[in-house]
């Protein structure tokens, strides 16, 4: 069962003046202590870069939500791995979309063929809109797919990483057509970008 992400903010006197930290405890249960900066102690405005008490509780708002939504810089959101993301959407457009098995082998020729030797042994949350882009400009360049089958594997990558996302696995779908543009799709003679 994971543990609820907690925490505070407390001082500790330097020779520098007193500092604001934060104390706080992932979902993991790992413990994180991090300096906020210095303590504004004075009256008047507070300096840039400096933090009141209340400034302080803020900043450590903001920590523990970023910490429970999976997006904290440096915390990791999930133990997955692309292969298993892979894996959980086929599980789903099978036994939940209950799609058809010409589509659903179409989809595991797509993974197991490209996809897995590419990104395969990857945390799922560290794979970008930039590495799902050149992943898409190598398949170009090689010149050996149709556009049209190139536009197929962003569908799956799409799909693979709107499931993650579902799950609380990643934050951001990086293969989402708003991230990676497609490449145009010739369909009965006339060119047209497909979107999933």
């Amino acid at each position: 069962m994971a543990a609820r992400v907690t925490g505070h903010v407390y001082t500790v006197d330097r020779t520098s003046g007193p500092q604001w930290y934060a104390k706080y405890r992932l979902a993991d249960g790992k413990q994180v202590q991090r300096k906020l900066g210095p303590a504004h102690t004075g009256r008047g405005r507070c300096p840039a870069g400096h933090y009141t008490e209340r400034t302080a509780r803020e900043a450590l708002d903001a920590i523990l939500t970023d910490a429970r939504r999976g997006t904290l810089a440096g915390a990791s959101a999930s133990e997955a791995t692309f292969a298993d993301a892979a894996a959980e959407y086929v599980r789903f457009v099978r036994d939940v979309r209950k799609i058809d098995a010409t589509t659903l082998r179409d989809y595991e020729g797509v993974i197991s063929g490209y996809l897995l030797d590419t990104f395969g042994a990857r945390p799922v949350e560290t794979i970008t809109a930039d590495d799902v882009d050149a992943y898409k400009e190598i398949l170009l360049a090689e010149g050996r797919l149709s556009n049209r089958t190139i536009v197929r594997h962003l569908v799956v990558l799409n799909g693979i990483f709107k499931r993650a996302k579902r799950k609380g696995w990643i934050a951001e779908n990086p293969a989402s057509a708003e991230m990676v543009e497609r490449p145009p799709g010739r369909i009965h003679g006339r060119v047209r970008h497909v979107h999933p």
